[in-house]
């Protein structure tokens, strides 16, 4: 008789064992399940930021290119061409070939909304990329060697063919938006 109630007293030892491992195991679940709703929760409120974030402020990859490409060469020659001491602020044609080249590769999707567009002349496109990369009208001048004026005149006018805008001051603006 001493046998069966080892027995008895091991089998009870390991039912209940059995049972709080089970409990310990569905609250687990129930903690893992938990645990993975409110991660869903917290991964759809960080997609809800990021979208409106890039409502906001643009795609940030873009910003990225676009800083790059103030940091490229070309654009150091522009800065370089519009310093008191520079020889000359005329662009060559080769230096226009590499600003629209890298302009090209640094800024795709507005790239493609230009060559969708193709109406602007070759003088509308120099100002067009020059007022994207953010130049001063006088700056522009300079690098075009033309007026302060035909600069206007071109920005209104390839505002108008690009975005139905004939203000020269909003090119900026509607440029940013693509």
């Amino acid at each position: 008789m001493g046998q069966a109630r080892l027995l008895a007293q091991q089998l009870t030892t390991m039912s209940s064992l059995y049972r709080k491992t089970k409990e310990e195991l569905e609250i687990m679940d129930n903690d893992l399940s938990a645990y993975k709703v409110q991660k869903q929760e917290e991964l759809n409120e960080l997609q809800q930021q990021l979208s409106q974030f890039q409502k906001e402020h643009g795609d940030f990859q873009q910003i990225e290119r676009f800083e790059a490409l103030k940091q490229s060469p070309i654009i150091e020659t522009l800065n370089e061409r519009l310093k008191p001491t520079a020889k000359s602020n005329i662009l060559t044609e080769k230096e226009w070939d590499a600003l629209i080249d890298t302009f090209w590769q640094y800024m795709p999707s507005l790239t493609l909304f230009l060559e969708d567009k193709q109406t602007l002349t070759p003088l509308e496109l120099h100002t067009t990329i020059l007022t994207r990369l953010n130049f001063r009208t006088d700056d522009i001048a300079l690098l075009l060697n033309i007026s302060k004026q035909h600069v206007s005149n071109l920005k209104g006018s390839a505002n108008k063919k690009l975005f139905s805008d004939g203000s020269a001051r909003t090119l900026f603006k509607n440029l940013c938006r693509i």
